[in-house]
Order: C-alpha cells, then sequence, then structure tokens
C-alpha cells in the first residue's frame, strides 16, 4: 500500500530507492531494535512490551493516513522500531501458559498471526482499491487501537507466575533498557547467538523479496492493490 501511495508518483528509480531503504529499515528493526524491545520486555513486564506494540502500531498508521509528503511517509516508519507485536505475543502466552501446553500454545499464536495476515493483507487491498490509501489506514489505526483494548483488558499486569527476590534485586541493579551487557549476555546463552545470526540472515532477504514482489506486481503485471493483496 505504501509504494502505490500518490506521493511516490509513477518514478520508477524513486520507488526502487523507497524499496531499497525499507527493506534494510526491516532488517535494522530486527537486529538492533529487537533485542532492546526484549530487553524492555524483560524490565517492564509482557503486558507493557505488548501494549508499546499495539500502540506504536496506532500511530503508524495514524502517521500513514496524515502524510502530505514523501518524507512523511518515511517518517511513519519510525514507529515500526517497537511494533514488535508477535515476538510481545509470544512473550505473554510463554508466561501465562502451562510447560508442558506451551509449544502448542504457541503454535496456536503462530496460526492466528498467519491468519490474520492473509485475512488483514486482502481486506487491506480491497479497501485501497475502493476507498483510498487514507481511509485504508484510518482503519489499520482502528483494528490496532481495538487489539489494544483487549490487550488492557484481559491481560493481567503481572504475566509471570512468580519471580524470586534474588532475581528481582539483580533486576534492579541493571533497569536499563540500552544495557548492552545485559544483552550480550543473553547472547552468549548456548545456541541463541547462533539462532539469533540465522534468524537476521534469513529475514534480509525476505524482507527484500517482500517489497520488490510488491513492485513487481505493480509495474509489469499492473495489478491492482485487491490483487497485490490476494
Amino acid at each position: 500500500m505504501i509504494l502505490r501511495h500518490p506521493l511516490f508518483g509513477k518514478e520508477t528509480w524513486f520507488r526502487h530507492l523507497v524499496a531499497w531503504l525499507f527493506a534494510n529499515h526491516g532488517w535494522f528493526n530486527t537486529a538492533v531494535c529487537g533485542p532492546m524491545f526484549g530487553r524492555f520486555a524483560d524490565i517492564f513486564g509482557a503486558r507493557a512490551a505488548l501494549s508499546l506494540s499495539c500502540s506504536a502500531t496506532i500511530i503508524f498508521f495514524l502517521l500513514l493516513a496524515i502524510a502530505s509528503s514523501p518524507a512523511m511517509l518515511f517518517l511513519h516508519k519510525v514507529p515500526t522500531v517497537f511494533m514488535h507485536v508477535l515476538p510481545a505475543s509470544q512473550m505473554v502466552v510463554a508466561d501465562l501458559s502451562e510447560p508442558d501446553k506451551r509449544a502448542d500454545a504457541l503454535s496456536k499464536i503462530g496460526l492466528c498471526f498467519g491468519i490474520g495476515m492473509i485475512a488483514g493483507s486482502t481486506l487491506g487491498g480491497q479497501l485501497n482499491t475502493r476507498y483510498g490509501e487514507t481511509f485504508t489506514a484510518c482503519v489499520g489505526a482502528v483494528g490496532s487501537a481495538f487489539s489494544l483494548m483487549l490487550v488492557l483488558k484481559f491481560i493481567p499486569t503481572t504475566t509471570k507466575a512468580q519471580a524470586t527476590r534474588t532475581n528481582k534485586d539483580s533486576e534492579n541493579k541493571s533497569k536499563s533498557i540500552f544495557n548492552v551487557g545485559e544483552i550480550t549476555r543473553l547472547l552468549k546463552f548456548p545456541g541463541v547467538m547462533r539462532t539469533f545470526v540465522v534468524k537476521i540472515i534469513a529475514g534480509l532477504p525476505s524482507g527484500i523479496f517482500q517489497v520488490m514482489f510488491s513492485i513487481i506486481a505493480m509495474e509489469f503485471f499492473k495489478l491492482n492493490p485487491s490483487r497485490t493483496a490476494i
């Protein structure tokens, strides 16, 4: 939807530049902002992290709705540094589920997100074709606000069942989101660094393909937003 915004015009080179910047932004969001967001969840809890993600999504769509220049279109990407809804949801599910049922709960939350992405993309394409980009962005903001209401209503403030006094004391001593030592300490756990590197390397080509596919669909196949979303 963003690459189809009227502010981009028909300049092919500019569309390609935007696609490159958006793809690299996704890589930066995963590699740099992801660990900091996880640190935020460790300090303030999974509920606060999920609420922050939903709030950032609302701001994201509102900025897109009021965008009146290419600079505003780039500015609306700033809230995405906090938009980690899937990891935050997995944190909540991991905290609230029993150990023997955790894998089943995480698989179900992943299934729900997959269905939501398919249905949301299809609905967004249809709305974009019929009513335009601004209306579609406003619908996204309303849906995100509804998600935030559900989070605040049904998820308890403290999702962890119990925490020892020792862990809480050590947490208070290093209560900083930008504590590089704590982030790197987690990366030293067996298998964490390898998984983190694989996720970054595998996510970059996927992000580039996702953005470039929209350009190919628009420039070569001349598909409208509804068909591109499908």
